[in-house]
C-alpha cells in the first residue's frame, strides 16, 4: 500500500526559504510513518469507549504518534522545540468526510550553521 515518501516543495522558517536536506529527511519520516500503518484500522473520535487490542485509531492517537516521531527527528539532529511543536500541532476529524484526519504539522527544522561572529578584544 505504501506509494513511497515525498516530500516535494517543503519549505520553512519565516523567510520561506527551502528547508533543504534536513526538510526532505522530516518529510520523508514522517509519510513513512504514516503509510507504514495498517489501514484497515476503524477511526473514532476522541474519547470514544473501545477494547484494548482493537484496531482502532483516534486523532489522539494519531498526535501521540506524530509527536513520538518529532522525539525520533530530535534525537536524530533533524528538528528542534518539541513545546512549540506540541502547542502548535492540530490533529482533528474532519466534519466533511468521516475517515479522514487533518493535521497541521508544524516541525522546527534545524538550522544550517553558517555563520560564527566573533569579536576580539585585548584587555589591558
Amino acid at each position: 500500500m505504501r506509494n513511497g515518501p515525498t516530500s516535494a516543495g517543503v519549505t520553512g522558517h519565516a523567510d520561506g526559504a527551502t528547508v533543504g536536506e534536513p526538510g526532505r529527511a522530516v518529510g520523508d519520516h514522517l509519510f513513512a510513518r504514516l503509510q507504514a500503518g495498517d489501514h484497515d484500522h476503524a477511526l473514532a473520535d476522541d474519547g470514544t469507549q473501545y477494547a484494548p487490542g482493537q484496531a482502532v485509531v483516534t486523532p489522539r492517537v494519531i498526535r501521540g504518534e506524530l509527536l513520538s516521531l518529532f522525539r525520533e527527528l530530535e534525537q536524530a539532529g533533524l528538528v528542534e522545540n518539541f513545546d512549540q511543536f506540541k502547542a502548535d500541532l492540530l490533529v482533528v476529524r474532519s466534519n466533511q468526510d468521516r475517515s479522514r484526519v487533518n493535521a497541521v504539522i508544524p516541525p522546527d527544522i534545524i538550522n544550517q550553521f553558517r555563520v560564527f561572529a566573533a569579536a576580539v578584544q585585548f584587555r589591558l
